[in-house]
């Protein structure tokens, strides 16, 4: 969780950066940024926080740490390969913008996700509440026949 706080604060700080003129973002950064985002944002829409309540571990849990590495990779280790042929060779078939546009897409896809999610969340947390009314109520009441059949002669 920190380090994707520590990733978005880092890329805010690059724009700024970027739009004060101080740093250049070059092709092979915007390559490695646009890969790190669209692994980023299967990260994001594999996120269940259903599952984490439950303490499930799923294979969900892999293929997001398996994305999260990827989007490391692409974002620090791409920008420094970029001239090896076969990464040469997959930028002139697939454009920057496709991996941008993709991310961009799942993103949304996330959003999605989530508020799905948070529909469920909020659903299991007022069967969870109703759950534990009906148990005081059922005390109480039990404690009254108790206390009632106790007076009797």
């Amino acid at each position: 969780m920190l380090l994707k706080l520590f990733l978005g604060i880092s890329m805010l700080i690059a724009a700024v950066l970027k739009m004060l003129g101080l740093v250049e973002i070059t092709e092979p950064y915007v390559f490695g940024f646009s890969l790190s985002v669209l692994f980023m944002s299967f990260v994001g829409y594999l996120d269940d926080p259903l599952k984490e309540l439950k303490n499930k571990k799923s294979f969900n849990t892999i293929l997001k740490l398996l994305f999260l590495f990827l989007s490391i990779l692409s974002f620090s280790l791409i920008p420094l390969i970029y001239n090896i042929p076969i990464i040469q060779a997959l930028t002139a078939s697939i454009d920057n913008d496709t991996f941008l546009l993709f991310g961009i897409a799942f993103s949304f896809l996330t959003l999605f996700s989530g508020d799905r999610n948070l529909n469920q969340i909020k659903k299991l947390f007022e069967i969870e509440k109703q759950k534990a009314v009906n148990e005081k109520i059922n005390e109480i009441i039990n404690k009254v026949d108790s206390i009632k059949n106790s007076k009797k002669p």
